[in-house]
């Protein structure tokens, strides 16, 4: 009996080994930067069938991709134990490893979705696990909101009290999960009891107001207790100034939120919420050469004003007022945060009671500095731009010592040097800080050499871009105009190497589409496209044409092609119509009402922008847009190619090749040449 098992036994280890033998070793590979539409585990989307994304890391030479599997699952425990309940892709022969299509079960509204991938690598070898990664659904339907939107009810938008709202409710017992959804017109902070729940700064991302308005998602769970709570917001201006901007409907900033504790418990902004004025002053009118500034009374701050035992008795009822017929949406875009802090270099005095700072470089930001005053003087920051609008910053101190003076909360300013004046005497370097601020997207590369004049320029490169991104689009300048200007697509081959840019872009390019005219197709200069008056001509609007298609060559986006294929068709039949003998005439646009800022061309020619005489310098202008008309039908070619659209991309590829001869053929007429000059 012992030899008949002994026996057995053998034979089920040999079998055992055998197998083992067999079966493919573990792979090296490590997976990492697990991604959901471009973006680290983020919270409310409203993309229906998000892409997930991961990086592979190998110590061997060569490795890739064979194949994968993605767990999707409705809790960490179910990860845990790779039951994707949600979604179970099974093993998928394919080297993708971006832009994967998420194929599971429908996703509603707050549905919340665990995930990791494991792949194969070149040998067949199978990889571990990756770390998990979690998104969560947003708000997808209108009929989600049930939250209405308030506002302080007093005069703006210039020199305008920026508003405090609060909120106390109760609660027995910690909640397992809690979720805000706060959706502002304008700019905002969110508190609860006391503390700021997150590192976002100058929130939402900017948009048309009179198309579209962002929420953000925040996890609050963290931040609740049993018993009483209380939920703030602070509000800012921003750009939404009613009477400058398309969409700018109050006097002042609005906000609609939404509060999900948990236990059927959901608060949302309406009448019995409380409002008072904060201590920060709107200066000018928050538009184009009058951005103005902040002002902040430090006499009237209020300590604790979000926290739950405040005594609420002297605040105020809000108003509420009719949310605007727009479409709502989820901010899918890394937030402005505060990315690096710079020291000042030198302070120097110009004259009696004024100083000089210098920062040391160009920024767009924030400053800091510790300063000691009087009670109710008036500390000033004046910016070295009169020219555009003059901007400055106040402040008013308690006058107990050292305070902490943030020049900014809801605006911002570019400068490498800024004159204080009102201190009674000369600032320390080591008080004053520069806070560069921008969309918080991350470095996709690197680059050095030997060479540091090449080193230099790239970190030049790199610094401009990152001064010129925040709140979610390009801006031609950061301290004049602040304006997403189509030019900014000659940027966008260089940002997208730079950094991972393609939540910034996918979101930029909503922008556009939502300025472009539904009727005619034209498309603004600037976007977002709440401000007319803003100069360019064809060669801005044709970012709707080369952005989707940089987009999809650096990130395999094909996504980006589709949601914007029908724009650029529409852009490109309204060029048809300014064209006469294959060549594009001038025309006034929808960006701007003056044929002088229309159509312009090359903005620093060598002939210069004032010619003498006007029709010449026009004719000059149309040499620029002649020439990026065969590029534009290319591409968009291109475009439609990867989509599908074939009857369509076989037009616009022949399209390039008549307009190019119409081109060439009209600039040999002596009255068309010269160089371009805007």
């Amino acid at each position: 009996m012992k030899n008949h098992i002994a026996r057995r036994f053998a034979a089920f280890l040999v079998a055992a080994l055998a197998m083992l033998s067999n079966a493919p070793a573990g792979s090296a590979a490590n997976l990492k930067s697990l991604r959901c539409e471009y973006l680290a585990n983020p919270l409310g989307i409203d993309v229906e069938k998000p892409r997930l994304s991961w990086v592979i890391e190998s110590n061997r030479r060569a490795e890739r991709q064979t194949a994968y599997q993605v767990l999707v699952a409705s809790s960490p425990e179910k990860l845990a134990r790779e039951q994707g309940d949600l979604w179970d892709s099974g093993k998928v022969a394919s080297d993708q490893s971006a832009q994967v299509e998420y194929a599971g079960k429908p996703l509603l509204s707050r549905t919340r979705c665990h995930w990791k991938v494991r792949v194969w690598d070149k040998d067949g070898h199978r990889s571990a696990w990756s770390q998990p990664a979690m998104w969560t659904m947003g708000l997808l339907k209108h009929s989600d909101w049930t939250a209405r939107m308030i506002a302080a009810d007093w005069p703006g938008p210039t020199n305008m009290p920026l508003p405090w709202f609060r909120k106390t409710f109760l609660l027995d017992a910690k909640p397992k999960r809690a979720t805000a959804y706060v959706c502002a017109l304008g700019y905002y902070e969110l508190y609860v009891n006391g503390r700021k729940v997150d590192d976002h700064v100058l929130a939402p991302a900017v948009s048309d107001y009179s198309k579209r308005a962002f929420y953000v998602t925040h996890d609050l769970t963290d931040y609740l207790v049993p018993g009483k709570n209380c939920l703030g917001l602070w509000l800012g201006r921003g750009w939404f100034s009613k009477g400058k901007v398309r969409g700018a409907f109050h006097d002042g900033p609005v906000v609609m939120a939404q509060f999900d504790i948990g236990d059927g418990l959901r608060i949302g902004t309406d009448e019995t919420w409380k409002v008072r004025q904060s201590p920060i002053t709107a200066l000018g009118a928050g538009i184009v050469h009058e951005f103005g500034g902040e002002k902040y009374d430090a006499m009237q701050d209020l300590p604790g004003w979000s926290s739950a035992d405040l005594d609420e008795s002297g605040w105020a009822t809000p108003v509420v007022v009719q949310a605007p017929d727009i479409e709502i949406s989820a901010q899918m875009i890394e937030p402005n945060r505060i990315t690096e802090t710079l020291a000042a270099k030198s302070v120097s005095e110009a004259g009696a009671g004024k100083y000089v700072v210098d920062m040391g470089r160009n920024f767009t930001g924030w400053i800091e500095m510790k300063v000691k005053g009087q009670k109710g003087q008036t500390l000033r920051i004046d910016y070295p731009y009169p020219t555009y609008g003059p901007q400055h910053d106040e402040y008013i101190p308690r006058g107990d010592g050292v305070e902490t003076w943030q020049n900014c909360r809801f605006n911002y300013h570019a400068t490498r040097t800024f004159t204080v004046s009102g201190l009674g005497e000369k600032p320390e370097v080591a008080d004053i800080k520069g806070y560069l601020i921008h969309t918080a997207y991350q470095p996709a590369s690197e680059f050095s050499c030997s060479n540091e004049q090449l080193n230099w320029i790239y970190r030049t490169v790199l610094w401009t871009e990152r001064c010129l991104t925040i709140g979610g689009y390009a801006v031609d300048c950061p301290h004049r105009e602040r304006m997403g200007y189509g030019d900014g697509s000659a940027s966008m081959e260089s940002m997208l190497c730079n950094f991972g840019a393609g939540a910034f872009y996918t979101k930029w390019l909503g922008d556009w589409r939502d300025g472009q005219d539904p009727v005619t197709g034209d498309m603004p200069n600037v976007a977002p496209a709440f401000y007319t008056g803003a100069g360019g001509g064809p060669a801005w609007g044709d970012l709707c044409v080369v952005l989707p298609w940089q987009v999809y060559l650096q990130c395999g986006d094909r996504r980006v092609l589709e949601a914007n294929y029908p724009a650029i068709q529409q852009w490109l039949k309204f060029q048809d119509t300014k064209t006469k003998d294959g060549l594009l005439q001038p025309y006034v646009g929808i960006g701007c009402d003056q044929m002088a800022w229309s159509f312009l061309g090359d903005w620093v020619a060598p002939r210069g922008a004032r010619a003498k005489h006007r029709n010449r310098r026009l004719t000059q202008r149309s040499i620029l847009q002649q020439r990026l008309l065969p590029l534009q039908s290319r591409v968009g070619g291109k475009d439609g190619a990867r989509v599908g659209q074939d009857p369509g991309c076989r037009r616009l590829q022949g399209k390039s090749g008549c307009v190019a001869r119409g081109h060439a053929e009209g600039v040999q007429r002596p009255e068309r040449r010269g160089l371009c000059a805007g």
